[in-house]
């Protein structure tokens, strides 16, 4: 795997069966040609042509992978696709914050391998808040409160919430664990101690859903 940076950015998103949430997800997605939206279909029923979301402007790469192999499977699928300077991870049913890649334009010419962000959360069918980004809350305000890394670097089990450095990825091989749960435990605390620089936003980029 080779990272040619091609764009300033590659957004993975895993997709199943959630045609109407994955179509939410790319809209929130800026449409600039610095951007490349990599969807990975791991569904039973793959998306016909006309389902694939579209954008005029960044590049939109579509691939497949096995039903049978999970989320992990199909980041990894992602990964051997990106182009980007820096990685994004967007889980089909959630959606960037309205000025989300703002924030990172700001974050992505300096020397940082991982920055960390906050998120938000609701509950799909009501529209209420919910509370499933609290941890995420929790280790960035202990880690302004205490300046301890530890707190970005091997607190956060997710990929999302995070601008990473491509060759941080590449260089060091890392991968996600294709089993069926907590596939993305393992990478992210490879990609926490491999990181040479961190930093953390007190911005919110980032909206979780709660079914």
């Amino acid at each position: 795997m080779e990272n040619r940076a091609v764009y300033q950015y590659t957004v993975i998103i895993p997709y199943r069966d959630t045609v109407d949430l994955l179509h939410k997800a790319v809209s929130s997605i800026p449409d600039r040609d610095d951007i490349q939206v990599v969807i990975v279909d791991n569904s039973v029923a793959l998306l016909s042509e006309e389902q694939i979301p579209q954008k005029q402007t960044s590049n939109v790469v579509y691939i497949t992978s096995a039903p049978t192999m999970g989320a992990g499977r199909a980041r990894n699928e992602g990964l051997k696709h990106i182009e980007g300077q820096y990685v994004l991870f967007l889980d089909s049913d959630d959606y960037f914050i309205s000025g989300a890649f703002d924030e990172f334009d700001k974050y992505s010419s300096k020397d940082y391998d991982i920055v960390f962000f906050m998120a938000d959360s609701v509950k799909l069918a009501t529209g209420e808040k919910s509370n499933r980004h609290k941890t995420i809350e929790k280790n960035i305000h202990s880690y302004f409160e205490t300046g301890n890394e530890d707190f970005l670097r091997y607190r956060f089990a997710n990929p999302v919430c995070k601008l990473i450095r491509s060759n941080l990825i590449v260089d060091n091989n890392i991968r996600f664990e294709e089993v069926k749960v907590s596939n993305d435990a393992m990478f992210s605390l490879r990609t926490g101690y491999e990181a040479k620089t961190v930093t953390a936003s007190p911005v919110a980029v980032y909206m979780i859903t709660e079914a």
